[in-house]
C-alpha cells in the first residue's frame, strides 16, 4: 500500500508530503493543484517504466504531454529546500502488517538525476543514494549497507534503482534478509501496480479486435481485449458485478465469426435488451473503463480523475459506495480529484454506517494562493462528519440563492 506521496516543485505544488488512506480524496476549484498530485506520480512511475528516455521526454505522459523540464518545474521553487530539483516520490509498507515502510524518491534536475531508498520505519536501517544521469539503462549497480535497529547486524545489498539483491541474492534464505529483500524492493513494486484513469475514457466504436497488451493498458482497444480475454484476475466477472449494482447492465463480447473480432454490448438486466456498448450513454460508457481498470490484474492503486464525469449523482454515489466495497474486499487502493459534493457525501455515509474506519478515507481540500498550491486534511469523525465541513461545494449556489431572495449580509 502506498503510504504517503511526496512532490516537491513540480508544477504548483511547492513541498507536500500527502498521507494517503484507501481512498483518498482530492477536491478544490479548477486550477486549484489536483492534477498535479496525479501527475506527479505518473511521472514517477513512467521513469520506473521507462528510465531509457532523456529530461524533456519524461513528461510526454500516456494521456498528456506536460512540455520539458522549465515548464513543468514550479515557478514558486524559490522558496524550496532544493530549488534545482523536482522531487517525486512515494512511501510505501512492505509487508502485510503496515508496519514497516520504505522511502523512494526521484530527483531531477538540467544537471544531475538521483534516486534515494530510504527506510521510514523497518528492521533495518538504509539511506541509498544513486547518481544516474538520463536516459538511464540500469546499468549502474551500486553495494551499500543495512543495518539492524540494534546495530548488531549489518547486511549488503546492491541496488541499481530499481533491483535490489541482498548478498548477491535476489530472495536469500535467511528470514530477515528475505524481509530486507521485500522491503527494498516494495515502492518499485507498488509503483508497477499502479493505474491511471483519466477525463477522456470510454468506448466509441461496436466492435473490436484483439490486440496486443504490453505495459499499461491504456487504449479502448487494450480495455477491449482485457476485457475479452483477461481470466486470472476475473476482471469482466467483476466489471459485471459491480457495473450491475451501479447501473443495471452487465457486458457482453460475443464474437463475430471472424478470428479475433467481438461486439462490445451492454445488456439491461432488468428488461433483457441488449445495446452496443457505444450506443448506451455516456455515463454507463465510461463506467466500464473504470471498472475494468480497477480490476486489472495484479493493479492495486488507481488514480481517477474526475469519476463523477457523465454521472446522475444517484449513481455517483453508488460509484463511491462501491470504491468502499471494494477496498475492503480486495487489498485496492484509490486516489480520486473530484468537483462532486455527491461522491464525498456518499463517502462520508459510509463512514457514518460504519462500514468503512474514518482514518481510512483521506480528504484533502486544495487551493491556489500566491505561493503555490496549498493543501489541506479535512479530518473526520466516526459520525461521518468532516472537519471544516463541504461549503466550498456549496459556494457558487449560497450565492445565487442570496440573488434570487435579494438576501443581504
Amino acid at each position: 500500500m502506498i503510504r504517503k506521496i511526496h512532490i516537491e516543485n513540480f508544477r504548483s505544488i511547492r513541498e507536500e508530503n500527502l498521507e494517503l488512506g484507501k481512498i483518498t480524496v482530492l477536491t478544490g476549484a479548477n486550477n486549484s493543484g489536483k492534477s498535479s498530485i496525479l501527475y506527479g506520480l505518473m511521472v514517477l512511475q513512467d521513469f520506473v517504466f521507462n528510465p531509457n528516455q532523456s529530461l524533456e521526454e519524461l513528461f510526454a505522459l500516456p494521456f498528456i504531454n506536460l512540455g520539458g523540464f522549465e515548464e513543468v518545474k514550479s515557478r514558486f521553487s524559490n522558496h524550496s529546500k532544493t530549488p534545482d530539483f523536482i522531487k517525486l516520490g512515494v512511501t510505501c509498507d512492505t509487508d502485510e502488517y503496515e508496519q514497516d515502510q520504505v522511502q523512494y524518491n526521484l530527483l531531477l534536475s538540467k544537471a544531475r538525476t538521483l534516486l534515494n531508498l530510504l527506510s521510514v520505519s523497518c528492521q533495518f536501517r538504509f539511506n541509498a543514494f544513486l547518481d544516474i544521469g538520463l536516459p538511464y539503462t540500469g546499468n549502474i549497480e551500486k553495494a551499500f549497507i543495512a543495518s539492524s535497529k540494534d546495530e548488531n547486524k549489518e547486511v549488503k545489498f546492491q541496488w541499481n534503482g530499481f533491483n535490489a539483491w541482498v548478498n548477491s541474492s535476489p530472495m536469500p534464505s535467511n528470514k530477515d534478509e528475505q524481509n530486507l529483500a521485500i522491503a527494498l524492493n516494495s515502492p518499485v513494486k507498488a509503483l508497477s501496480s499502479t493505474d491511471f484513469i483519466p477525463i477522456n475514457r470510454g468506448f466509441t466504436k461496436p466492435h473490436y479486435n484483439l490486440v496486443p497488451m504490453t505495459g499499461i493498458v491504456n487504449s479502448e482497444e487494450e480495455i477491449a481485449t482485457l476485457l475479452k480475454t483477461e481470466s486470472r484476475a476475473d476482471t469482466l466477472g467483476m466489471v459485471n458485478s459491480y457495473l450491475e449494482q451501479i447501473a443495471e447492465r452487465i457486458i457482453e463480447l460475443p464474437s463475430n465469426g471472424a478470428p479475433g473480432l467481438f461486439s462490445l454490448k451492454a445488456k439491461n438486466t432488468k428488461t433483457g435488451q441488449s445495446n452496443f456498448l457505444v450506443n448506451e450513454g455516456a455515463g454507463t460508457n465510461q463506467l466500464v473503463t473504470i471498472l475494468a481498470k480497477v480490476f486489472q490484474y495484479n493493479q492495486q492503486f488507481t488514480c481517477i480523475d474526475e469519476p463523477e464525469i457523465h454521472l446522475h449523482p444517484s449513481m455517483v454515489r453508488k460509484l463511491a459506495k462501491s470504491f468502499v466495497e471494494i477496498c475492503y474486499d480486495t487489498p485496492k487502493q484509490f486516489l480520486v480529484s473530484t468537483h462532486s459534493e455527491h461522491f464525498v457525501q456518499a463517502l462520508l455515509s459510509c463512514v457514518a454506517e460504519g462500514k468503512i474506519k474514518p482514518d481510512d478515507i483521506k480528504v484533502y481540500h486544495l487551493t491556489m494562493t500566491e505561493n503555490g498550491t496549498s493543501v489541506e486534511r479535512q479530518s473526520i469523525n466516526e459520525k461521518g462528519q468532516i472537519e471544516g465541513g463541504l461549503s466550498h461545494f456549496y459556494e457558487s449556489e449560497l450565492a445565487d440563492f442570496k440573488s434570487m431572495f435579494k438576501l443581504t449580509e
